[in-house]
């Protein structure tokens, strides 16, 4: 953290085009931020002719990442573990149900479908739940972000094992009778 401001070095933004420089000057903030002050980088980015606002605002996206990097993982963590978890429970009701179809018709057509749709869904619900949990995060919100970034990923799983479980294939061995 001494010594002189580095070099940027780095290309001019195109004109017309001002928010291109944000992605290269985060780069530069995030693999400098160890080896020197925030206020120096700042310098040395202003000096090489990057507008003061670009600046600030890449050095603030570097500084929320950085902050938030933990919540982030525990979220990511916990979210995977109630998917697998959730898909492991209710497609092992539906191999359950392959003997007794929950009472809706002949074979093991029915709970075979219902693997694949809850496959499908549930994939898809995580998929979009992967994507929700790279929302950005403020550092100054980042203590109280992880019930806001497990609040859209557990109401997808919900919905989703809710109607598998309503449809009645895993477990209809028992609450259905047979005829």
């Amino acid at each position: 953290m001494h010594g002189p401001a580095p070099d940027l070095g780095g290309p001019e933004a195109p004109p017309g085009q001002p928010g291109w420089i944000g992605d290269p000057l985060r780069v530069w903030f995030a693999a400098n931020r160890g080896r020197f002050t925030d206020e120096a980088l700042v310098a040395a980015a202003i000096g090489a002719g990057h507008p003061e606002d670009a600046v600030r605002a890449a050095l603030e996206r570097v500084v929320d990442a950085e902050v938030s990097a933990p919540v982030r993982a525990r979220a990511r963590k916990l979210i995977t573990l109630l998917y697998i978890g959730g898909y492991v429970v209710l497609s092992g009701g539906m191999v359950l149900d392959l003997g007794t179809n929950a009472g809706l018709g002949p074979g093991p057509v029915i709970p075979v479908i219902g693997t694949v749709f809850l496959t499908v869904t549930l994939g898809l619900a995580f998929a979009v739940s992967r994507v929700w949990l790279g929302r950005r995060v403020r550092a100054t919100a980042a203590t109280g972000a992880l019930p806001i970034l497990l609040s859209v990923p557990v109401v997808l799983w919900l919905g989703v094992s809710g109607l598998c479980v309503w449809s009645g294939l895993p477990f209809g061995l028992f609450w259905y009778s047979p005829s």
